[in-house]
Formats: structure tokens, sequence, C-alpha cells
């Protein structure tokens, strides 16, 4: 009986914590990041993911080979949490844990490279038409 409560437990947590791409939030939808590297700062990259089914599309890095795993994504009522990586034969890992509130992206990137160094990047950013709407206004100014 232990056993089975157990398993019980297990099967509801599965099947409420994880997300399949039927009832994805993020399924379609189109966010511009910026990321800088979280402990020495330096140079901002841009980035643009589109979600699609179970996987993201990376704008700048897709055009370097690095290809998505599935989406792993979890909601509670105004908030998804995803993770998914980015891998890449000839430069390593990008392994993002992110969050969308609203229009808002945000979350950290651990950048591995083929000898296993690691680099935490963070990253905070808005749905893609947010984000040239906002772009358009400040070359008005």
């Amino acid at each position: 009986m232990k056993y089975f409560k157990t398993l019980l437990v297990l099967v509801a947590l599965f099947t409420i914590g994880t997300v399949n791409a039927q009832t994805s939030r993020l399924t379609g939808k189109s966010y511009t990041f910026v990321m800088k590297d979280a402990v020495n700062g330096g140079e901002e990259t841009f980035d643009q993911f589109t979600f699609e089914a179970d996987q993201v599309v990376s704008d700048a890095f897709g055009k370097k080979g690095f290809t998505s795993s599935k989406i792993i994504e979890k909601q509670s009522v105004n908030t998804t949490n995803f993770e998914v990586t980015l891998k890449s034969a000839t430069e390593g890992t990008r392994l993002y844990r992110g969050r969308v509130d609203g229009s808002a992206i945000d979350g950290t990137i651990i950048i591995t490279d083929k000898s296993g160094n690691q680099v935490t990047y963070a990253f905070r950013g808005m749905l893609t038409e947010d984000w040239n709407k906002a772009m358009e206004m400040k070359k008005g100014k």
C-alpha cells in the first residue's frame, strides 16, 4: 500500500507539473531577449526564441548549428517556467532555465563548451512584438 500511494503521488506530480505541447502557453510565441555574463559582465548578446510544438528555435544560435531538445514546461496561474537545452556538435551546450510572466521572459543560461568549461549568463526580454515596438519608440526620440 505504501508503494501504491507513492506511485499515485508521483503520477499526479508528473501529470500536473509537466505540460504537453497542446496545452502550452508558449507554443507559437516569439520572445526577444538580451543576455550577458552573470559574473563578469561584458558585451550583451541578443537572441530571439520562437517556441514551437515541443522545441525552441534560436535565431542567433540556430545559425551556428545549435538544435533544441524537448522543452520541459511547468505552469502556474500566471507564470510558465521552462527548461530547454540547445546543443551543437562543435560548440557544446546551452542550458536555458527561464520564466515567462505575461509578456516578460527572464532566466539563466549555463553555457558548457566542448572542453567542459562553464559560464553562466542571465537573460531578460519580452514578446518580440513588444520588443520591436519599444525599439521603434526608442528610435523616434
